[in-house]
């Protein structure tokens, strides 16, 4: 809360010097901090302290902070979730930075442990980096994936259209038969997270 009260005063130094004097500093408050340093071009490279922090409490998370109420498989699950979100960023800040190769990396291993929690910003930003460094056939295979999953926006949809037109379209397959697949299985996906 601290964190966020002074990064929305616009005060991210001190709420970094704030982070260096609390025992067991969220990961979050880092990747916070990385985002607002992201924005701008002239503290990118604070963004990248920030957010290389953030991965490093994350893939080791303390024990200690773990609520009592909850069993090791839900913490063992919400780290991963807090993982997969710093990930996103990492991957932004890579990507804004030119290092698409570990953007790529990041994305995908941030989509891995979202699983089902991924949304489609998620899925949109790791297609954009495929599309960057020309993969447009995993591109497209993630916009689809998208789809299924019922996580789509403008992006996503504009993409896999144009992905189909550039890598599918030797299949036979008409681009509204392959799109009424995918949105078959959004259905069925939709319907199964309903009944549990």
């Amino acid at each position: 809360a601290a964190v966020t009260h002074l990064l929305n005063a616009g005060k991210a130094e001190d709420a970094e010097e704030f982070l260096a004097t609390v025992k067991y500093p969220s990961p979050l408050a880092y990747n916070q901090i990385a985002r607002v340093y992201m924005a701008a071009d002239s503290t990118i490279g604070d963004a990248e302290d920030m957010i290389k922090k953030a991965v490093e409490l994350a893939r080791a998370p303390n024990i200690d902070v773990k609520p009592p109420f909850l069993a090791e498989f839900e913490w063992k699950r919400q780290t991963d979730v807090v993982l997969g979100s710093i990930l996103d960023t990492y991957g932004l800040i890579h990507q804004k930075t030119g290092q698409n190769a570990s953007a790529i990396t990041a994305h995908t291993e941030s989509l891995h442990l979202l699983g089902k929690q991924a949304l489609a910003e998620h899925y949109e930003h790791l297609v954009a980096a495929l599309i960057d460094a020309g993969q447009l056939k995993n591109a497209y295979s993630f916009t689809s994936t998208a789809i299924a999953a019922s996580q789509t926006n403008e992006y996503i949809m504009t993409e896999h259209k144009k992905l189909f037109d550039e890598v599918m379209k030797s299949t036979g397959e008409t681009y509204e038969e392959a799109l009424a697949k995918l949105q078959k299985r959004a259905e069925f996906a939709r319907l199964e997270r309903i009944s549990v």
